[in-house]
């Protein structure tokens, strides 16, 4: 069957239910309209044209602003000037200025790139009882004390705060407990939420309660930072090494950057001392409070000093030259360093030599180490503010010493002046002749051959502790006995001079 063509309705309906029978029944879906086509666009081309017509007559007004002359005020009246059309010169010095590169820079916040292998700090412990909490004081203490010495916990905290309470300006600050730790120093706890350095002006109230008589030095228990130094002259060639006590203060007299910074641990060495008996140099280490100063004294300027002659030209591992006392200048160890005058018989001297330094550098009357040396400090500059250079001084001769037979008398080594350590009173000097028992300090005098102010100094330095300063004693006896040694074997060769065992015993200066 066509659609063009004509049929009756026989034929339809039969055709209808024909195909009812034979096609299968679909689903009736609903059926969306078609989209309408849109609507034809303007031309793209005039709609740029009137884009640019725009943008050239907006560019063309604000050069016409730009070029037009300010105003004109008179007193009399205002007057205004009608601006002229922009010339062809002036709009070409516009779009120069608009092509040129701009002057003005952002104002914000300066962005800083941070180094690869920057680390932010750590924070503070959260527990008191860690280590570097910001509310724990260490109280160092020369002398130790002894476990049946110290104080028990809570009498020394009750006692702390009271003294405390008793001073307006820390009655704010309250001691929670303290602990002694390996080293025989003190850890005060202050409450968490209190800084420990608020308390370190306050420590002589208290320190006699928890160090008795000993010296005490007190700081905040935070991080060290520790500087290595290295070619450091251990002094082993006519003596034992240098200890740390005097490393610290020839480091603080040479070197004026070491002398401003907090030490919080002297130098020490890095060896042991059988070690450093046979090296000439070594390394040693000391602890700072901040990385800001150990960074610091790494940077500062270096002047070379050669131990062997004192010379500011190259330092001792260079050095070739002969031996010279740091002294006097002489070609011999400063062990050595001895007045021919002092030292020979008839002299009668109550206390060291009468002589004169002489530098090696300038010859002036000094020792070779002095930063106030006219050389040292052209070499590397005054040490410290308002010190200025001074010109070379010639030493002087030397001094004449008094002979015997003068109102000066030497005093034999066990006896004591009477102006310094004699007896305070007739009664004192009955009672000891009867058989009184003596003192301590006697004791220490009659036991190593001291006067009585060197055994009170010896009895002071230990803690009035008779133990530890008869140890302290025979250390020091056992010391001067090794040099008097060395000193033996170094003289053996010059008959000439006293023996030394009699003529070096160290002298109070």
């Amino acid at each position: 069957m066509s659609i063009h063509a004509e049929y009756s309705q026989s034929i339809t309906s039969n055709a209808d239910a024909i195909a009812r029978k034979v096609v299968p029944k679909q689903r009736e879906t609903k059926r969306t309209p078609k989209p309408k086509p849109p609507a034809p666009a303007a031309d793209p081309l005039r709609e740029i044209m009137k884009g640019l017509n725009a943008l050239t007559n907006r560019m063309e007004g604000i050069e016409k602003r730009l070029d037009a002359p300010a105003p004109t005020r008179t007193t009399a009246a205002r007057t205004t000037t009608t601006p002229a059309p922009p010339s062809q010169a002036a709009r070409a010095a516009t779009a120069r200025a608009k092509t040129a590169p701009r002057d003005n820079y952002a104002s914000g916040e300066v962005i800083k790139p941070k180094p690869k292998n920057a680390q932010p700090p750590r924070p503070a412990p959260s527990n008191p009882m860690a280590p570097h909490h910001p509310s724990r004081l260490i109280v160092e203490i020369r002398y130790g004390l002894s476990p049946e010495e110290r104080p028990t916990e809570r009498d020394a905290v009750r006692e702390i705060n009271e003294k405390l309470q008793e001073n307006e300006d820390s009655k704010g600050l309250r001691v929670v407990t303290i602990k002694y730790n390996v080293h025989a120093n003190c850890v005060v706890f202050l409450r968490p939420d209190q800084d420990a350095r608020e308390l370190i002006p306050f420590v002589p109230c208290f320190q006699h309660i928890i160090a008795g008589n000993s010296e005490v030095r007190a700081r905040a228990d935070q991080k060290w930072f520790k500087v290595q130094l290295n070619g450091v002259y251990t002094g082993t060639d006519y003596r034992p090494p240098y200890t740390p006590d005097e490393l610290h203060e020839q480091l603080c007299e040479n070197n004026p950057e070491y002398a401003n910074l907090q030490i919080l641990q002297k130098p020490r060495w890095m060896r042991a001392a059988s070690d450093l008996e046979n090296m000439s140099q070594s390394s040693v280490v000391f602890a700072v409070s901040s990385e800001a100063e150990a960074s610091r004294i790494l940077q500062c300027k270096v002047l070379a000093i050669a131990g062997r002659c004192w010379s500011f030209d190259h330092p001792y591992v260079r050095c070739k030259k002969t031996i010279t006392c740091r002294r006097c200048g002489a070609a011999h160890a400063e062990a050595g360093h001895q007045c021919e005058d002092c030292t020979s018989d008839g002299v009668a001297m109550t206390g060291s030599c009468l002589h004169t330094e002489k530098c090696v550098n300038c010859s002036g009357a000094h020792p070779a180490t002095d930063r106030q040396c006219p050389e040292r400090q052209r070499r590397l500059g005054p040490t410290r503010e308002g010190e200025s250079t001074k010109k070379a001084q010639k030493a002087p001769g030397w001094q004449t010493v008094q002979r015997k037979g003068t109102s000066q008398q030497r005093a034999p080594r066990n006896s004591e002046p009477r102006s310094q350590g004699g007896y305070a009173n007739a009664f004192a000097a009955l009672e000891t002749e009867e058989g009184e028992v003596p003192t301590e300090i006697e004791q220490l005098a009659s036991r190593f051959m001291l006067a009585e102010h060197e055994a009170q100094q010896l009895w002071d330095d230990n803690g009035k502790n008779m133990a530890r300063a008869v140890a302290a004693g025979e250390a020091h006896v056992r010391q001067q006995q090794a040099e008097d040694q060395e000193m033996e074997s170094m003289y053996a060769t010059q008959p000439q001079r006293r023996s030394p065992t009699t003529a070096t015993r160290p002298t109070n200066q």
